[in-house]
């Protein structure tokens, strides 16, 4: 399993957001035959923006994350707009 703990940027209708992330991928595995082999990738973890951020996060029709040069789409699976705490989720290749 893959993880990131560190600094990242919320992209939301061109503008950058600094944001700290915890992360995880997950790997699911699918058998084909007698083997096991590595199927459908998602990745979630915690996400902590300025707090008079929270609700342009929200907000966010099609927010990204960047973490160095790489950027994914993700979705608000629960959190706190008012806090800037949420969790978010990831389909496909993870951008760290």
């Amino acid at each position: 399993m893959k993880s990131y703990t560190g600094n990242a940027v919320v992209l939301v209708n061109a503008r950058e957001i600094e944001a700290e992330v915890d992360m995880r991928q997950h790997i699911e595995y699918v058998q084909v035959g007698k083997d096991h082999l590595p199927g459908p990738t998602s990745w979630d973890g915690r996400l902590s923006v300025p707090a008079r951020e929270g609700w342009t996060i929200e907000s966010a029709d099609q927010p990204h994350l960047l973490i160095g040069d790489s950027a994914a789409e993700f979705l608000i699976s629960g959190g706190d707009p008012s806090t800037g705490e949420f969790t978010i989720r990831g389909n496909g290749a993870q951008p760290f």
